[in-house]
């Protein structure tokens, strides 16, 4: 067996070279958070690099009226190009149920409180079913006991890849409705809770939107953790159920009797767009809702992904 002493005798500078650089691979390890997962971080234009909007989109906004008009029930829409900032509505300012696609700015309000430490997403929170349990989507009511502690950065994660209700109760008992409902008006929400309806329009969702990608923008180290979470949402219909696999989509799909709404990004190379789509009495259930809005998010990335290949 090699002598370690002998070694560092006779290795001499390229010994303390060895020793230094596993001091220095220690402490960035020691600095590394536990846990971390890689996130997906597209290529998204900043709003500083916006060109003014020349193109025409008359075309495909009359492609989405003719078919909203061959559906039953009542639809907002709202695209955004992200490339240039060009953007259009139909029906957008319609205030319909907004369903979990509100979850968006709560998770996002979270975050900005965690950006400024005001708040950690470390902090612990206990489950307590008497207040915070609630039925639909997630699994904190099926395999959290009472007092079962869970960080506000989990509540968050489950809040949007799983439209978790449980996390949404916890998260609104520790931030505030209230100051949730600020936070929206400040982004430039029009339709916020009104009369304490869980009410938005197109137009805010996509606002919402538009924010969190701004806010990983300006904070990366955090503010990709929402949009990483959008990305791997389990829920597959709404916007990206008849685009191309390949095709990356972080959206937050929102559902009740007869309501569907979904609002994201589709990552479509070198033309990303945020689209929002609302629906109500599409159906009896919200499937009818989701199928409407696929066909939607198809049309758009149809016309989209022909103008990027001009």
């Amino acid at each position: 067996m090699r002598n370690r002493q002998g070694f560092w005798k006779k290795g001499g500078v390229l010994g303390y070279a060895i020793a230094g650089l596993c001091a220095i691979l220690l402490v960035l390890i020691a600095r590394t958070p536990r846990n971390q997962q890689p996130y997906y971080k597209p290529k998204v234009f900043p709003p500083t690099s916006f060109r003014l909007a020349h193109e025409n989109y008359t075309g495909l906004k009359g492609e989405l009226d003719e078919f909203i008009k061959s559906q039953p029930g009542s639809f907002g829409v709202y695209f955004w190009d992200l490339s240039t900032g060009g953007h259009f509505g139909i029906n957008e300012k319609e205030p319909l149920p907004a369903a979990s696609s509100i979850k968006i700015p709560v998770a996002l309000y979270l975050y900005r409180k965690a950006a400024d430490k005001e708040i950690s997403l470390e902090e612990p929170m206990a489950y307590n079913p008497d207040i915070d349990w609630s039925g639909g989507a997630g699994t904190i009511r099926w395999n959290a006991a009472p007092g079962d502690t869970f960080t506000l950065g989990e509540l968050a994660r489950k809040l949007i890849r799983e439209s978790d209700n449980v996390a949404w109760k916890m998260l609104y008992r520790r931030l505030g409705k209230d100051n949730i409902a600020a936070f929206m008006k400040n982004l430039g929400g029009k339709t916020v809770f009104p009369e304490g309806k869980n009410y938005s329009t197109a137009e805010d969702l996509a606002l919402y939107v538009r924010a969190a990608l701004d806010f990983a923008h300006d904070n990366p180290d955090i503010g990709w953790i929402l949009i990483d979470d959008l990305v791997h949402s389990i829920y597959k219909d709404g916007l990206p159920a008849y685009l191309p696999s390949e095709v990356k989509v972080g959206h937050k799909v929102g559902a009740l009797p007869a309501v569907a709404t979904d609002v994201g990004i589709v990552f479509l190379p070198e033309r990303p767009y945020i689209l929002s789509v609302m629906t109500k009495d599409v159906g009896a259930s919200e499937d009818p809702g989701f199928l409407a809005i696929g066909e939607i998010s198809r049309l758009v990335y149809a016309n989209r992904s022909g103008s990027a290949k001009r």
